[in-house]
């Protein structure tokens, strides 16, 4: 199963990212203009993105390349799948600190999430119930949600004891993903979600 699609704009945004993390990355420096604009390039050719979102990329990326400076001493691994025996799954960008590990996620929304909601994401939860397993001993675990369009990130800092709680509910709701997969059927759930999505829903039609 994989795990926390995007949307066209979110797919293309993530592959210039990519590319310019990369590029950063192989020439040992922070940030560099030049290189920004090669990464779109690439990007945009890439993710075949739809004419009528390009604007909006170009927007989402100037933001994001104005102000973004890749951490060379912790840079770990972009974009790089990472696969269990039932889950894939691409963390956009994770550093390696000497007391903790820290995942950033660009999220190109139009609404963000406070610290609270954002500790109830489950995509969070999973997460870093996944780089504790895979990087284990550290004494800190970080999820860092980037939101691009606002301009402003939300950090959750957690102990291995503090994610280990979630293993319960992250393993409930994986068995009722797989079960949806396996007999097709999505029913909408209502949740904290709701406010990021812009999809006719039926719950959301419901005036009761």
């Amino acid at each position: 199963t994989t795990l926390f699609r995007s949307s066209p704009r979110g797919i293309a945004f993530h592959e210039i990212a990519f590319r310019y993390i990369t590029r950063l990355a192989e020439a040992g420096v922070k940030a560099d203009a030049e290189e920004a604009g090669l990464a779109f390039k690439e990007g945009i050719a890439l993710s075949q993105v739809a004419p009528h979102l390009l604007p909006d990329v170009v927007k989402l990326w100037e933001r994001f390349a104005a102000n973004f400076e890749l951490n060379l001493g912790a840079y770990l691994t972009a974009e790089e799948r990472q696969e269990t025996e039932r889950f894939t799954w691409i963390p956009d960008l994770v550093y390696i600190h000497s007391d903790r590990v820290t995942i950033k996620d660009w999220k190109t929304y139009y609404k963000g999430l406070t610290p609270d909601q954002a500790r109830n994401e489950f995509q969070l939860k999973f997460y870093l119930l996944q780089a504790m397993d895979i990087w284990p001993g550290f004494e800190h675990y970080e999820f860092v949600f980037v939101f691009v369009r606002l301009g402003y990130e939300v950090s959750i800092v957690l102990r291995p004891e503090e994610i280990e709680e979630f293993r319960a509910e992250v393993e409930a709701i994986t068995l009722s993903m797989d079960e949806a997969e396996r007999t097709d059927n999505y029913p909408a759930i209502q949740g904290s979600h709701c406010g990021l999505c812009r999809l006719s829903c039926p719950l959301a039609d419901n005036k009761y």
